[in-house]
């Protein structure tokens, strides 16, 4: 505020150059000066900005939870990237589109709006890391077939990674579908059972107990794919079916006149 010396002139008094603005400094003469000066900041503030750990999207450490229909996913955000990049129309799902509602956050929540469960986005996950193959796993196995993979993916827009890993899939079943012997067997979806009838055992003992052990096959659910002749006096009966989880490997040979027990194991 102006103040009078002892002439009673009017003079201006100084403030402290530190109240001043960015763009006023007082001179060594008393004089106004102009001067260009960025935002102040403490020496502690400036440290503090510094040691700040960098974090957002595209970093490896980053989180993203996916929200399904039965709980969450977990993953790195450069592999939710990857999901979504995979996706036919998954980022405008997530993310908007032009032609969309824009969303001012990401909706993580997207597969569960769809119905979308942890065990199907896992293998999604893993058909896209895979290039386009489905997984050998039991769980994976069982979506393929059930046809709930397809199913969700289509829901969500569609896959071509997801579609292709179904297709090689499919392909590898019906190659499988045509073999009668375990080592056609490639991809190793059976489950095998041999019998041996030896053709010149004529006692009803013998036929009786063939008979036990190939009713025995069929009522857990061995169907008989092909027979042949292994020696002069013996024939080959072979057995398959589908694997699931509550069976072991195939087991030996069995020759007429084996108990049933000995002719299967698991």
């Amino acid at each position: 505020s102006p103040v009078c010396d002892l002439g009673g002139s009017r003079l201006t008094a100084a403030r402290d150059p530190l109240e001043l603005s960015s763009t006023e400094k007082m001179g060594l003469d008393g004089s106004a000066m102009t001067t260009v000066e960025g935002p102040r900041q403490d020496s502690d503030d400036r440290s503090a900005a510094a040691e700040q750990p960098k974090h957002d999207s595209s970093d490896r450490t980053a989180v993203i939870e996916a929200v399904c229909s039965d709980g969450k996913v977990a993953m790195s955000a450069a592999e939710f990237k990857q999901v979504v990049n995979a996706g036919d129309i998954l980022g405008s799902l997530v993310y908007g589109h032009p032609g969309m509602r824009s969303e001012a956050r990401p909706k993580y929540d997207v597969f569960r709006t769809y119905g979308v469960s942890r065990k199907v986005l896992n293998v999604i996950r893993a058909c896209i890391r895979g290039n386009g193959t489905l997984p050998q796993d039991r769980d994976a196995l069982a979506l393929a077939v059930s046809g709930d993979l397809r199913h969700s993916a289509e829901t969500l827009g569609g896959f071509p990674l997801v579609n292709e890993a179904l297709k090689q899939h499919e392909a590898k079943q019906e190659e499988n579908q045509r073999a009668t012997v375990p080592l056609a067997d490639r991809a190793g979806i059976y489950e095998w059972r041999n019998l041996i009838r030896i053709q010149t055992s004529t006692t009803s003992a013998n036929r009786v107990d063939f008979q036990r052990a190939f009713n025995a096959l069929g009522m857990k659910g061995f169907m008989l794919v092909s027979e042949r002749d292994v020696e002069s006096d013996s024939k080959e009966y072979v057995f398959r079916r589908p694997k699931d989880s509550t069976q072991g490997n195939a087991a030996p040979l069995c020759q007429a006149g084996a108990t049933p027990a000995a002719s299967e194991s698991g």
